[in-house]
């Protein structure tokens, strides 16, 4: 991120707008975690920028959805 945040909602934005269906848990965790942290911090995410995307990550993060757990046993 290091302060861009215009290139850094640009290079997320390909992410963010994956269907709920096509995102990836890992992704998520990340984004909702690690990202999302950078984004609260004093300077970064009060930019009308920063504020956009951190909405966006908590929509995307929120839409996940459930995962199906395959019945066991094989068949």
């Amino acid at each position: 991120m290091n302060g861009e945040m215009p290139g850094a909602a640009a290079v997320l934005q390909p992410v963010l707008n994956q269907p709920a269906e096509r995102r990836l848990a890992t992704v998520t965790t990340r984004l909702g975690g690690e990202v999302a942290s950078l984004l609260a911090k004093p300077g970064i995410g009060q930019s009308r920028v920063g504020a956009l995307l951190h909405a966006q990550i908590s929509d995307y993060c929120e839409a996940q959805p459930l995962l199906r757990m395959l019945p066991a046993g094989g068949n």
